[in-house]
């Protein structure tokens, strides 16, 4: 019998199957916006600063800094959230948005922060699992408080954790 967390992270797993953390290494907008084309992702509208993530969803994208509390607090004003990613098509997605729409390396907090020596998603759908296309040698929680997470630090696509009060964009997510 597993406990619930080896079951969250065993549901979790079965999202980023094969090789999934290698497929998301980008190192120029160029070869981002090749995999777009080449895989179909197309970036649609839907409504005014929003694109769509998937079929019941849409994202913005505030480019100013700001915390990750006062992101959160800034997603909940319009009754969204700060993005979160339930597998790879979202992640695909969401970087065929943010290199469509900013045609520069950013870095943006995503959904998630560290409980124990794992990250879970704030939407409740579970951890980030270990194969999720995370930064080389990261997470690594360097100078002990590394808590929240931020995806294109250095590589477009990756996941990175960085304290939470460090300044940079967000992407919310609304509900469409």
């Amino acid at each position: 019998m597993f406990s619930f967390a080896a079951s969250l992270f065993l549901a979790g797993a079965l999202l980023f199957t094969g090789a999934f953390a290698e497929t998301l290494r980008y190192e120029t907008l160029e070869e981002v916006l090749i995999m777009c084309q080449d895989r179909d992702v197309p970036v649609e509208s839907c409504g005014r600063y929003l694109y769509r993530l998937n079929d019941n969803s849409c994202v913005s994208i505030t480019l100013y800094g700001m915390t990750f509390p006062e992101a959160q607090d800034l997603c909940h004003e319009d009754d969204g959230r700060v993005v979160t990613l339930a597998n790879e098509n979202e992640f695909r997605k969401l970087l065929c948005i943010v290199a469509t729409a900013i045609p520069r390396r950013l870095p943006y907090w995503v959904g998630a922060i560290r409980k124990g020596d794992d990250f879970v998603w704030l939407d409740g759908s579970g951890i980030i699992p270990p194969d999720a296309p995370w930064q080389h040698n990261q997470p690594d929680n360097f100078g002990g408080s590394e808590n929240c997470v931020w995806m294109n630090s250095f590589n477009w696509g990756q996941l990175n954790d960085k304290p939470c009060d460090i300044r940079t964009p967000v992407v919310c997510q609304y509900w469409a």
